[in-house]
């Protein structure tokens, strides 16, 4: 009865879905446009969630709308975690670490706390500890107050295209995409010619001996043929964790070469100047489109990320120079072969010729 229903609803249902999406859009535009518009200062934060959305859309978006807006980044304040300055780059002159203001295992214990009673990540409102971060930011400026740009914003505009029930159009109108250019000195000790490593789990690559062991044979094929600095600092501020990879022969490692403060700093600086980046796909995998490096991506369960993110992806590249992703199921494609692939498409290398998103085969 249903199925004879619903194409006779569609014409009736979808302009009052298209309505209400105008509408939920032109109110979140509204309010963004009133805070940045606002005399003082101007913080936009705290971010307090996932590397990927920070880097693909909350940057991206503050781009486009302090472009728009005339927004002089005098007035501005970016309140991140890990030393994400330099992704902000000419957007904000100042800068709030939340590890200079909350102890890293706290910040992790109330955010793991948040996401279970949210049962999600993302920052959909303002919360309690939104508000004590940001607090704390304005004692450390020495403000009695300033505007708070939050993330929420961001992603009550973006939401209904993650869900599927807008296009693409909803984000790239929104956006201005461009590359990390002044990406940090390496830490001392680091050899002058590398690969980039990070294997950590998460649904689309689960705790498993398979995916360890996978992980492992990979880097220890490429430390074969070329240096692999594996980004374990050794710190949990997520709820990530990093399949171990031993030191030596061929492997270095990123433990003791950071703080917290400084934790995606280091990681940043460390993609930036490596020949590829191998690991995980995930938000940590956008550093090398962003950076021009290469990147190669591993999972075991695509049915557990969100092709959406990739859409977006895709978009960007059109302004990222050298942006490529190279994306290989660890079910399909072996150990060795992946690493023979990699090694052919290093930066600087003919197969790094091969641009935008792409699938890596055994064949």
């Amino acid at each position: 009865m249903m199925s004879f229903v619903r194409p006779l609803l569609r014409p009736v249902v979808q302009p009052v879905v298209r309505f209400f999406f105008r509408e939920q859009e032109r109110r979140l535009l509204a309010t963004a446009r009133r805070l940045v518009r606002r005399d003082g200062t101007l913080v936009v934060g705290p971010w307090l969630g996932e590397v990927g959305f920070e880097l693909l859309y909350w940057v991206p978006f503050l781009r486009w709308l302090f472009t728009t807006e005339g927004v002089d980044p005098r007035r501005v304040v970016a309140l991140s975690r890990g030393g994400t300055q330099k992704w902000y780059g000419a957007l904000a002159t100042g800068y709030v670490e939340v590890f200079d203001l909350i102890d890293p295992t706290e910040y992790r214990e109330r955010n793991k706390l948040r996401w279970r009673e949210r049962r999600q990540q993302k920052q959909t409102s303002i919360d309690a500890f939104d508000r004590f971060v940001f607090e704390q930011a304005l004692v450390r400026l020495g403000l009695q107050s300033a505007s708070l740009l939050h993330p929420s914003l961001m992603f009550g505009l973006f939401q209904q295209f993650w869900q599927g029930l807008t296009g693409i159009a909803a984000v790239s109108t929104h956006t201005t995409f461009a590359g990390l250019d002044d990406c940090g000195s390496l830490p001392e000790g680091l050899p002058e010619t590398y690969v980039a490593a990070r294997f950590y789990h998460r649904p689309s690559f689960p705790e498993a001996d398979m995916n360890r062991d996978w992980a492992r044979a990979a880097v220890r094929a490429l430390a074969a043929t070329v240096p692999v600095v594996v980004l374990d600092s050794g710190l949990e501020v997520d709820d990530h964790p990093d399949v171990v990879i031993p030191e030596g022969l061929g492997v270095w490692s990123l433990r003791g070469h950071s703080t917290p403060q400084a934790n995606l700093a280091v990681q940043t600086a460390v993609v930036a100047h490596a020949s590829a980046f191998v690991g995980t796909y995930g938000g940590l995998s956008y550093l090398g489109p962003f950076t021009g490096v290469p990147a190669f991506g591993v999972y075991s369960d695509r049915s557990r990320f969100s092709e959406r993110h990739l859409d977006t992806l895709r978009g960007a590249m059109g302004v990222l120079e050298g942006g490529a992703l190279g994306l290989a199921d660890c079910q399909r494609v072996p150990p060795d072969v992946f690493a023979r692939l990699v090694i052919g498409g290093l930066r600087g290398s003919e197969g790094a010729q091969r641009l935008g998103i792409f699938q890596l085969t055994e064949n």
